[in-house]
């Protein structure tokens, strides 16, 4: 199972998202890959001052939005729920 998180607005890696979402449905492969639009690279990291400014001008528009991080903690969480099984742990002996 593969799960992924593109920003829309990445014009280095932003293609890939929905490239990848493609391949992995024609190989059956179980996933939840996304793109987000309004999204650059890095849109989870909420990273501030001088250094995340001149980032969000480069082509990879590196940027935290709080929508789309949100919505991707909620995919993450789910997901391993769902492939990584949330059962009770066992016994320690």
């Amino acid at each position: 199972p593969v799960l992924g998180g593109y920003g829309g607005r990445d014009r280095v890696f932003g293609k890939n998202g929905r490239k990848l979402a493609h391949h992995l449905q024609g190989l059956q492969v179980a996933n939840d890959v996304v793109t987000y639009p309004a999204s650059g690279h890095s849109y989870m990291s909420d990273h501030r001052g001088v250094a995340a400014k001149l980032s969000s001008w480069g082509p990879m528009r590196v940027g935290y939005n709080q929508d789309a991080a949100e919505d991707s903690w909620r995919r993450i969480e789910a997901f391993f729920g769902e492939h990584l099984g949330t059962g009770p742990r066992p016994a320690a002996d």
